[in-house]
């Protein structure tokens, strides 16, 4: 009997594989951010306060060389004048003879025991108050704020992958027929 034999040779790829790369290098973003404070400048200029206390010392008796020269001679001129009218009024009771005073004893005597003078009450004055107001100054200054941004960077580097490849073995199919003794091969 003949029989048919067939054997098989599969063929073989031989595969080089360089497995691709991707490099990523990354610089990451910055903000940068500085502030200044805003500043607020108040200045106050005092106020003034004047008090005139010569008034309320003038009414008790203090008083400058001016106002008490001019005072002193207004006071002179009054009692000159007083003197005088006193002195008419005794030189008129003197000639008034025939009113039967004793004129020269009672004049003598008023001259000695003057009167006795009278208490004036007086209001002390007040003083005399000036105030000016002081002023302000107000300066604000603003504030500052700066801001810079640094941007980041990707940088990108690919390796391509690569396949090589070859023949490591071919491909073969064989046949063959047997009978008894002898093997034919094609």
């Amino acid at each position: 009997m003949l029989k048919l034999n067939i054997s098989q040779q599969p063929a073989k790829l031989e595969l080089n594989i360089t497995n691709p790369m991707l490099n990523l290098k990354t610089k990451a973003p910055k903000l940068n951010l500085s502030t200044e404070p805003a500043i607020v400048e108040i200045r106050q200029i005092k106020g003034k306060l004047e008090i005139d206390q010569y008034p309320c010392r003038y009414s008790i008796g203090f008083r400058n060389n001016a106002d008490f020269s001019s005072d002193a001679a207004q006071e002179g001129k009054r009692i000159v004048l007083e003197t005088i009218g006193r002195i008419a009024a005794e030189g008129n009771r003197l000639a008034n003879i025939e009113s039967g005073e004793n004129a020269i004893a009672n004049i003598a005597t008023e001259s000695n025991f003057p009167e006795s003078p009278d208490i004036t009450w007086g209001r002390i004055e007040l003083p005399n108050f000036y105030y000016e107001p002081g002023k302000i100054e107000f300066n604000p200054v603003r504030g500052k704020l700066k801001l810079e941004l640094d941007r980041g960077t990707v940088d990108v580097q690919l390796q391509r992958g690569e396949v090589h490849g070859t023949m490591a073995q071919y491909q073969k199919l064989r046949f063959w027929t047997t009978e008894g003794k002898y093997d034919m091969m094609v």
